[in-house]
């Protein structure tokens, strides 16, 4: 049997989008009701085990400009959020609510505790100090425009309210495109983001483990980072491997993720400079065996594996190589392909990208242009991010606009 509830603003999801959102509308008016429907058994899932379960709160870059460019999709439309509500803001509620932080070198922030367990204390904190509703096992399944209010179907009860806020995550976007079918809506398909690359070619396994700065392509197209690679049995991963599958993502998808990469394991060095060092090395150390030559910055266990991968015996010394061993040994350190066959989710982070379309909202409150009162937050509109606390600014961002948008939109229609 169900009840008709009425509330003031109902919220799709308790990830940390829905429930920051929540507790932010009770900071700027408490006596705004509240309730927070969530289709799984407990909240904050991805906070729990984000980071390795230390949950990378934000990022350090202190340019808004540049941190916007970590959004492959949404880059534009987080500019302008991000001077309304960026990471000096979340740093600074967390550190007024008692949450201490520290940065990483890699300007990943992270609480001092290290474990998201301390994130969650805090937002239960606030949860109990608002008295905010959280309803588990009880996922929103149907919307009716209703005059003026929206009315909200679940399995368990249906609400009344004046405002309503979507922030269910990324894995719900194709049943949220479904329920608000009826409001014309429109969203671009959900696809995976960060995710590792697979290679049958296992020449590589026995370094599983290893690491190594690099420069990455996607062959044949325009997408290419450098950074840290890490060989795993599988393949590649690693935060190069990982920005390349964010930026590539639509584009890996149609391939069916079956596609070719480049490896420039050498970055720092031209063709033409390696060359030269290696015909030095003929010339004036012909006796030095090659296994006793790695290049500086390759470590002797992946030197060995790039000269087996180029054809040459580590054994053999530079006198007993020629020209054209050189210049194959030169291709493999600096456009070394791999048969990328597949891919692997990043972990458990995973991310989607796709959702809602940024053109279908109005950027300083995150509502929808085609229904006042409905707000979208989070991994539902088309937005996301590389590693290193960005999806969670997004969040944080889009929680506080849509918080505040929320309660101008109650005060105007009263």
């Amino acid at each position: 049997m169900t009840h008709t509830k009425n509330i003031d603003v109902i919220i799709a999801g308790a990830g940390a989008a829905g429930v920051f959102a929540a507790i932010r509308i009770k900071e700027l008016n408490p006596s705004i009701s509240v309730v927070i429907l969530e289709k799984s058994a407990r909240i904050l899932d991805k906070v729990r085990i984000s980071g390795g379960g230390r949950c990378n709160i934000t990022n350090a870059e202190t340019n808004l400009e540049r941190f916007a460019e970590a959004y492959p999709r949404g880059k534009y439309f987080m500019r302008k959020s991000l001077y309304k509500f960026g990471p000096a803001d979340i740093l600074n509620w967390f550190k007024i609510n008692g949450l201490e932080t520290h940065t990483e070198k890699d300007g990943r922030i992270f609480p001092e505790s290290n474990t998201s367990a301390s994130v969650i204390h805090c937002f239960t904190e606030k949860i109990h100090q608002f008295k905010i509703d959280i309803e588990l096992k009880n996922g929103l399944e149907k919307i009716i425009r209703n005059e003026e209010l929206f009315q909200v179907e679940t399995p368990n009860n249906t609400y009344l309210c004046k405002a309503l806020l979507l922030c269910p995550g990324g894995n719900a976007i194709e049943s949220f495109r479904n329920i608000l079918n009826p409001f014309g809506v429109q969203f671009e398909d959900p696809l995976p983001s960060l995710f590792t690359f697979n290679t049958l070619d296992k020449s590589f396994a026995n370094l599983m483990g290893l690491s190594a700065e690099v420069s990455l392509n996607i062959a044949g197209t325009k997408f290419q980072e450098s950074g840290p690679l890490l060989i795993t049995h599988w393949g590649y991963s690693g935060p190069v491997v990982l920005r390349c599958s964010a930026f590539s993502a639509r584009e890996l998808a149609k391939k069916n993720y079956n596609f070719s990469i480049r490896i420039n394991w050498m970055p720092a060095s031209t063709q033409d400079e390696l060359r030269s060092n290696f015909m030095h090395f003929k010339s004036h150390s012909g006796k030095r065996m090659l296994r006793n030559s790695s290049p500086e910055g390759i470590s002797s266990r992946l030197w060995e594996a790039l000269l087996l991968r180029a054809g040459c015996n580590p054994d053999q010394t530079w006198n007993e190589i020629n020209q054209k061993s050189i210049n194959k040994l030169v291709e493999t350190l600096t456009a070394d392909t791999w048969e990328i066959r597949g891919k692997t989710t990043f972990k458990e982070e995973f991310v989607t990208c796709g959702g809602i379309k940024l053109n279908d909202l109005i950027p300083e409150n995150y509502m929808l242009k085609k229904c006042p009162g409905l707000f979208a937050a989070g991994e539902i509109i088309d937005v996301d991010g590389i590693t290193g606390g960005f999806n969670f600014q997004n969040a944080w961002t889009g929680a506080d606009l849509a918080a505040k948008g929320i309660i101008n939109y109650l005060n105007q229609s009263g």
